[in-house]
């Protein structure tokens, strides 16, 4: 049982990076300001990938308000919609596991996303 854990946590530790890598290859071929170092975490079944530095100045301008923020967060939540597809099929794959769910929120200060993704463990894990 052991061992069965170490090599899961191995395979989380090399797919992370592959997974933040991903999502900022989605990201640069729809927007015209590449985000700079993404990064993925996962916390129990909760999958959170940052791009930093991905919003453009106007949106961290427009961001600063609620109503703006709502604004960017729908924009941001378009990509995601767009995206979805490739996107849960490389986590689902590279984690063994289904996504369930999507959330994001966004730092207009230094122009971060944060997409907040639920995980659920497949059958095959069970």
């Amino acid at each position: 049982m052991m061992a069965g854990a170490h090599a899961e946590n191995l395979l989380v530790m090399k797919a992370l990076p592959q997974i933040a890598q991903v999502f900022l290859t989605e990201w640069t071929q729809v927007r015209a300001e590449p985000g700079a170092h993404p990064q993925a975490r996962l916390r129990a079944d909760l999958l959170t990938v940052e791009i930093r530095n991905a919003l453009t100045s106007g949106e961290r301008t427009l961001a600063q308000t609620e109503a703006g923020r709502d604004a960017v967060v729908r924009l941001v939540g378009h990509w995601i919609d767009r995206a979805y597809p490739r996107l849960a099929g490389q986590i689902e794959s590279l984690l063994n596991c289904y996504v369930t769910s999507t959330g994001i929120d966004i730092e207009p200060h230094d122009g971060s996303v944060r997409v907040q993704i639920g995980l659920r463990a497949s059958t095959a894990m069970l």
